[in-house]
């Protein structure tokens, strides 16, 4: 609700509210239809360079499946047999190559791409 409204409208208005109804004024509902529409047509998909997904080696990958599946490192290091400390250093090389921010973005990359879907996981 807007705060230049009539008497008459705010009483209605908690009527409405008091029985289960919910306010939106018609300006403001429009501005919020705008956002989201443009929302939705945004692309907020991580642009990186085209070769650098082919500068991971297969264990980088491996590991940024298992990140988009959402495995902890604990859980890496036991899916692949590898210590923490190795788990971390692969991370660190894929947030390197890959110019992302944090283990996040990894994951949200993985899915975009689709590893998450590939049959990458041929090392038992």
């Amino acid at each position: 609700m807007l705060k230049g409204i009539s008497l008459n409208e705010l009483v209605e208005s908690i009527r409405i509210v008091m029985n289960g109804g919910s306010l939106i004024n018609p300006t403001i509902a429009t501005k919020v239809c705008k956002f989201f529409s443009q929302m939705a047509e945004a692309d907020y998909t991580k642009k990186i360079q085209s070769d650098a997904l082919s500068s991971l080696n297969k264990n980088e990958l491996k590991i940024m499946k298992l990140i988009g599946m959402g495995l902890s490192n604990k859980e890496i290091t036991k899916e692949l047999n590898l210590s923490e400390g190795t788990v971390r250093n692969y991370i660190s090389n894929i947030l390197s190559k890959l110019d992302l921010r944090d283990r996040t973005q990894i994951a949200i990359l993985a899915v975009q791409t689709g590893i998450t879907r590939e049959n990458t996981m041929d090392y038992h």
